[in-house]
């Protein structure tokens, strides 16, 4: 289900600081309660069709610039994911709990 949530978007013109979104969308998905979820350069936002509110992602001061530069996004409707891609790495986002877990690798 990446990246084919911007066809539902038809009546929908232009995303501004007015609807709470502080940067260019690079890349969005569609839940399935009908939320759209907004990858930016200053991090994820989840608008509602009124008003977006940022995500905020709770990771080490040594990375939290890098985290907030989001590049690519994915909703998992079994699981209710939504797996972020940042230039400081893969995030999954639960969207049940609310719980963020940046995932690392060994190399």
């Amino acid at each position: 289900m990446c990246g084919l949530s911007q066809s539902f978007l038809t009546n929908f013109d232009e995303f501004t600081l007015t609807n709470g979104v502080e940067f260019n969308i690079v890349d969005m998905a569609q839940d399935d309660e009908g939320f759209f979820w907004l990858a930016t350069k200053s991090g994820l936002f989840r608008f509602d069709g009124v008003q977006a509110v940022k995500i905020h992602i709770p990771v080490p001061d040594s990375i939290a610039k890098r985290s907030e530069n989001t590049y690519d996004l994915c909703f998992d409707p079994k699981n209710q994911l939504i797996w972020l891609g940042t230039e400081a790495g893969i995030f999954k986002y639960e969207l049940r709990t609310g719980a963020i877990q940046h995932l690392r690798s060994d190399n």
